[in-house]
Formats: structure tokens, sequence, C-alpha cells
């Protein structure tokens, strides 16, 4: 019968060895947490880098010859602070550096001390980041450390306690779906998080047994991952993974933050006073170094674009996928778009005489500036045929068919265009044409919709039938609070529209089944057409299953946000997405206008 192995103190030799094994547990399952990766951005690297951090750690431990307890953990600090890789690593980095902070001086620590350890081990890595989420790597961090601090005084076996510990950190990390929206929805539990407890794994295997290829694989990963372009809404917002370490004297770590925190997400500052590594997610990388520069000497830089890494995986993943094509009077958030690789064809804007391709030389926001000096002297051209053709060349290589969603054919000759461009491709992969009968958002959710239908794995047939559908649901309202565009658009005459304007008369607009524009409501006052742009939506809204809002407005964010808050309140919903409308719908509604678009299953 074997005798139960009894710890009551950790040295250098049992830490180090410790680490020794979860570098193996954790390079044994980096690729399971690759393919888990979906938060903070779904570019499937987290199993990497942790395991190279990791890596790095113990290749600098196995070779420190001073077995105190103080020695080993500066050791594995100093290493992981040089060879950081990711976000995860990083934290990991800066857990390691706290708790070197609190044993300085000790050959060995007993359980008690080594509760206070982690205990500033987890509150280091939690103020690393700048904006921390529950749900993550730092949440089951703390709640196993929470769980030693607790108990560490009852529990002096170390066997005993990390035993214990180790099954309140699975459990924590079971829970991160529910604390996290982007694993709920990919049905998957946090990369970092799981990386994390495969370390607590191969430590407390190491105690337990004493020899370091005892690998054992408690935790389970989640059976299947889905579609991962359910996954990580941050993945498109910056292109650049972006790393440095610094060193200098007396770097304040604080101030550093604080200067680059303006230029991207993700941001975490580690070190010490004397050597400082950065992590951030921006779009700005020689601007990270620059300023990194100003507080100390860059020894380390490194630059990885997210939205090629993550470009790659979809190739790799999906090689018989269903492109979707749209044009920029789509209205949806930009990271969205990018996420799903939906090929954007932008339109012609002119203001005065000078012409700007839709959101490639010019922005909604910046359009309404110079739209605001212009004197209303702005037009929109449709894409040519060329910039369809260009599109869809772009997407046959990696897809078997092509779905192509644009805004109403009835107000534009954009869709005609599409179906130009689209015969030449005919015998070589299919191209469906969808007219959404609308624009801004109300196209928006039909896109949406398609990326939807697709994930599920509909195949084309079944998407065609169901978009039809959808287009056929879809409402969208949008408030008019001047009739000033409608008058120099000619669409109303000049008498009456005048006269409208001088009582106060406003109106809702909305397509109608053959995808033309018109008039749902007048009324009297601009609170009241906001007001009724709400409650034309309510009212449709409650007939449907599941229903989706977007909101689009023309500088007027506010209104949009009460919107949203009406809409989230009365449809427990938190998923509604606010964007500034498309320059070819603010400049026929003009300024101050806001749409509603809502589609939903039929009850």
């Amino acid at each position: 019968m074997n005798k139960k192995n009894i710890i009551k103190y950790l040295d250098g030799f049992r830490l180090k060895h410790s680490i020794l094994a979860s570098a193996k547990q954790l390079d044994q399952k980096q690729e399971d947490l690759n393919r888990i990766n979906v938060f903070p951005v779904a570019d499937g690297d987290t199993g990497t880098n942790m395991a190279e951090t990791m890596q790095a750690i113990a290749d600098r431990a196995q070779h420190q010859e001073d077995d105190s307890f103080a020695a080993v953990s500066t050791a594995i600090a100093d290493s992981a602070l040089e060879g950081a890789r990711g976000n995860s690593g990083v934290i990991l980095a800066q857990f390691f550096q706290g708790l070197a902070d609190k044993v300085v001086g000790k050959k060995k620590v007993a359980t008690h001390e080594f509760a206070q350890a982690v205990d500033n081990a987890v509150s280091l890595a939690h103020s690393a980041v700048t904006h921390p989420r529950e749900g993550t790597i730092l949440t089951v961090m703390r709640d196993w450390a929470d769980f030693i601090k607790e108990h560490a005084q009852i529990k002096t076996d170390f066997v005993d306690l990390l035993k214990s510990a180790l099954v309140r950190a699975k459990h924590s990390l079971a829970e991160t779906p529910k604390k996290l929206k982007e694993l709920r929805i990919a049905g998957v539990v946090d990369a970092g998080a799981q990386g994390f407890v495969h370390i607590l794994e191969g430590m407390q295997d190491f105690l337990e047994s004493g020899r370091l290829a005892a690998m054992t694989a408690a935790t389970q990963m989640v059976d299947k991952i889905r579609h991962h372009t359910h996954n990580a809404e941050e993945a498109a917002l910056y292109q650049y993974c972006t790393q440095c370490l610094i060193q200098g004297e007396d770097i304040n770590r604080d101030l550093l933050k604080q200067e680059l925190s303006l230029l991207g997400e993700s941001l975490i500052v580690i070190g010490t006073h004397h050597k400082v590594r950065i992590h951030i997610h921006t779009n700005h990388p020689q601007q990270v170094f620059n300023i990194a520069e100003y507080h100390g000497r860059l020894i380390q830089s490194k630059t990885d674009d997210m939205r090629s890494q993550f470009s790659k995986k979809l190739k790799e993943d999906e090689k018989e996928m269903i492109t979707v094509v749209t044009d920029s009077t789509c209205d949806l958030p930009e990271e969205f778009l990018r996420l799903h690789q939906v090929r954007v064809v932008p339109v012609l804007l002119k203001i005065r005489d000078k012409s700007f391709i839709d959101r490639v030389e010019i922005q909604p926001e910046e359009f309404y500036q110079l739209y605001k000096v212009s004197g209303g002297q702005i037009s929109t051209s449709q894409p040519s045929p060329a910039s369809f053709t260009q599109a869809y060349q772009s997407a046959v290589a990696h897809s078997r068919s092509i779905l192509s969603i644009h805004l109403s054919g009835a107000i534009s000759g954009t869709i005609n265009g599409a179906r130009i461009a689209a015969r030449p491709f005919a015998d070589a992969t299919p191209i469906d044409i969808i007219d959404s009968r609308a624009t801004s958002v109300g196209l928006g959710l039909i896109v949406q919709e398609a990326v939807r239908l697709i994930a599920r794995g509909f195949d084309r047939e079944q998407i065609n039938r169901e978009l039809q559908d959808a287009v056929r649901r879809l409402r969208f309202f949008v408030s008019m609070p001047s009739l000033k565009q409608v008058i120099k658009s000619g669409r109303v005459p000049k008498f009456k529209g005048w006269l409208g304007e001088l009582i106060g008369v406003k109106a809702v607009l909305t397509f109608d089944d053959g995808g033309n524009v018109v008039e749902a409501e007048k009324v009297l006052g601009l609170k009241a057409v906001q007001e009724k742009v709400l409650e034309l939506t309510t009212m449709y809204a409650v007939r449907l299953k599941n229903p989706r809002f977007g909101i689009a407005h023309v500088m007027n964010r506010s209104l949009a946000e009460a919107y949203r808050q009406t809409l989230s309140q009365q449809f427990a919903t938190d998923d509604i997405f606010i964007v500034a409308a498309s320059p070819a719908l603010g400049a026929h509604v003009g300024f101050g206008a806001c749409g509603i678009a809502v589609l939903g299953d039929h009850d």
C-alpha cells in the first residue's frame, strides 16, 4: 500500500520541478487550447502563447542553482517577463512577478505564506489589465487564490490544499461561459483559464507523484467547438497584437499604462521599476513603441497581424464556405463585417465637386461633417459592375457559392450591377442575388441573418428560402425630423413641403412590400416623430419570436441610445447594435434622423 505523500513546505526544488511539470502539461494541451480560443480575439493562438511562455520559464528555472523558494521565484518571474507571449502569457508573467515579490529572502514557504504570495500574485495580475472581464483567466486565478487563502491555516499539507484548490479552479472554469457572452455563444470555456488549470494540474501531479512524466488530464475539454464566426466580437477592431520589453530606471508603469490606454484594447503593463513588458491590441504599433522608448530602452518588440491570423484560420477551417457580399449602404458594426469576412462593395459619394469611395476614403461621421458645410450639394452613385466583379473574384477561390445581398432595387440600380457582374461566374461559382427591399440597418439585419444561417450549417437552397422569408418579415422605421431633404429632392412639392415645415409636420418613413420608401405616419412635432418610430417598432416586434434589432442614426447618438435602452428592457436583450447611418440614407433624411430595424421569427 502506497504511503500518502505529505508536504508541509515548498522550497525552490519543488517549485522548480512543479513548473517543469506544468510546462509539459501545457505543451501537450496547446492545440486543444488553440481550438477553443475565442476571447479576446479568435486568432487560435492562446495555447501556443501560453506553452511558449511556460517553456521560456522552464528553460530558465531548470538551470537555477540556488534552490531557495525566493531565488527560483525570481528566476521564474524574470524569465516570464522576457518570454511572455500573447495576452494570457503576459498575465501569467505578472502573476509570477507578484508571487516573487511576496517571498523575498525565503528559503521555503508554508501553506499560509504561500497563500499570501498567491493572493498578491493575483492582485498584481488583475491590476495589469486595463479593462478586466469576468469569465477569463483572471476570474479562475482569483477563485483559486481565494480558496487557498481561506483554507491555508487548516490545510497545512500542500498536496491536500492544492488538490482541493484545483477542484475549486475547475468549478470556476466551468462557470466562465455563464460570465462571458462570447464563450457562451461559442459553447466553450475560456482558453486562458483552461490553460491556467492545466498549469495547476501539472503542479499537483508532480507534488503527488514526484514524477515529471506523470501527466494526467483530469479536465475535460468541451466536446464540440461551434462555428467560430460566432466568436469574439473584438477580433476585428484592432489589427495588431503588439508587444515589447523595455529596460530603464524608475519606470512609471501607471503613467505608461495611461499614455497607452487610448491606442487600443487588451492593454497589459507588467514588470518592475527597471524592466517592463507591454502587451496591447492596436492599430498603431509604432506609436506604442515610440511611447515605450520614451520611458526606457526598447530591448524586445513584436507585432502580429491578428486579422491575417484570423483570415488564415478561416481558410484552414472553411475550405468550402459560403461568402457574403453586400454594399456599403449596409449598416452593421465594422467589427462584425470583418469578423465574418463579409465583402463590402462601396458606393461613390460626391460632395460638391469631390468624390469619395464610401467607407474606404471616408467614414460616415467624416462625411456628415463635410456635409454640414457643403450647403447640401451632395449625391451618391451606385457601384459599377466592375466593383462587384472584383469582390466576386476575391471570393471564388475558397467559396462554393456567394450570397450577394443589397439595398432595395426599387430605390437604386445597385442590385442590377450585381446581377450583371454575377453572370460570368455562373458556371464556376453560383452567385445568389438577394434584394433586401431596405437599406441601412434593415439591409444589415438581412446580412446578419445570412451569416447566422451559414453558421448553423444551412445549405444554399435553404438559406435562399429563409432569406426571402426574412425580407418579408423585416420592418424598418426612420424618423424624419425635417422635410427639407425631401423638398430638395423634389419628392414633395415645395409649397406643400414648406407649409409642413412651418406647422411642424414630421414624417416616419418605411419600406413597403416592393421596397419603395413610403410614409408610415405623419405627426406634429419632433418628440412625437421620435416616439412614433419606437411605437411602430414595438407594436410589430411583440408579434415576433426572438426579435432582433439594429439602430442607425444621423449625428444623434443620444436618441439611438435611448431607443436601445427602452427596447433592451422591454424585450430582455442586450444584443442591440447602434451604428452611424450610411451616407446614402443620411443624405436623404437629414441630420438628427434615427431609424430602427427589426427582424424576428414567426410566433
